[in-house]
């Protein structure tokens, strides 16, 4: 008996021998320990559906796609929470977002109310807390701000009032929590890296980097991805490589990110906050060193861009 239920054991994985798995970032990986998801297709009459699901089998993501072969996200896309309620309900056109897009809570409440025109956002966007009362409304056109930015504390009273003009603050206010004046603090601001936008920190690499003579030795070439934090003092912490070519590729990208100077922090309503991002390191041996792709880090989190 003993003997049976072991076998059964070791066969009931098997349903997701042959589908393809994904880390949390979404890359490919052959390693199950790795993994965090795994994709099923199913054809259509027209295009396809592509379904992420998470490894206890319940569904993670249902999108529509252009078919199979080209996975280029055309139409509603669905995201769930492990309970089954849905964290995102929008639609894709050529892969980029388009029309509206709904974010909820775990608990199924609005969380945030977005609106893309010709794939940028346009109109005004909204943010909720959980208990139903606006943290902010954001005017946008052709996605820059363009009209007013309001902000509120989560007991109702007004935080700031900034008014932009294409993508430029042309006057602003901001409140204490009890509705009096207060000394004027950023909205949001991204993590800076050396007084500079994000391609300083990739010439900083490109200063830094040396292909591995070792993985030169075994030809080794191809993408490595990091993602890492700059936390609320410019340290940068929680470097991982998500996607690898080559351990020693591996090593040397994340050398170099690790020992990054400090950077200037991301802001949200006034308060460094830490933000996310993610950088590809392309090592091509015919280059004779790091072919420099133009792609420097991006960030994960949107935290830092007015959470939208």
């Amino acid at each position: 008996m003993n003997r049976m239920i072991l076998a059964l054991l070791i066969i009931l994985p098997l349903s997701k021998v042959h589908a393809q798995l994904f880390t949390k970032a979404f890359f490919e990986t052959k390693d199950s320990s790795k993994a965090m998801y795994y994709v099923r297709y199913v054809n259509q009459e027209k295009g396809a559906l592509e379904k992420f699901y998470y490894l206890n089998d319940s569904l993670y993501s249902i999108s529509s796609i252009k078919s199979v072969k080209n996975k280029i996200k055309t139409g509603k896309q669905l995201v769930y929470y492990k309970n089954g309620k849905i964290k995102e309900d929008c639609n894709y056109d050529d892969n980029k977002l388009e029309g509206k897009y709904l974010n909820y809570y775990e608990s199924g409440k609005i969380h945030e109310e977005r609106n893309y025109v010709h794939h940028k956002l346009d109109g005004k966007c909204l943010k909720y807390y959980e208990n139903g009362k606006i943290e902010n409304e954001i005017d946008y056109s052709r996605g820059e701000y363009n009209g007013f930015i309001k902000s509120y504390y989560e007991n109702g009273n007004k935080r700031r009032v900034d008014k932009y003009q294409k993508g430029k603050l042309v006057d602003g206010k901001c409140f204490g929590s009890n509705g009096q004046d207060t000394a004027y603090f950023v909205f949001s601001q991204m993590a800076k890296f050396q007084n500079g936008d994000l391609s300083a920190f990739r010439n900083y690499v490109m200063s830094k980097l040396e292909y591995p003579d070792i993985a030169a030795n075994l030809g080794a070439s191809g993408k490595v991805w990091v993602t890492f934090h700059v936390d609320t003092t410019g340290k940068v912490v929680d470097v991982e490589v998500v996607n690898t070519a080559n351990y020693y590729l591996s090593k040397t990208a994340v050398d170099i990110v690790l020992n990054s100077p400090d950077w200037e922090p991301a802001i949200y309503e006034g308060k460094k906050i830490k933000q996310q991002f993610i950088m590809p390191f392309n090592f091509v041996l015919n280059c004779g060193n790091y072919c420099d792709d133009k792609s420097g880090p991006a960030p994960i989190s949107s935290s830092a861009r007015g959470l939208h």
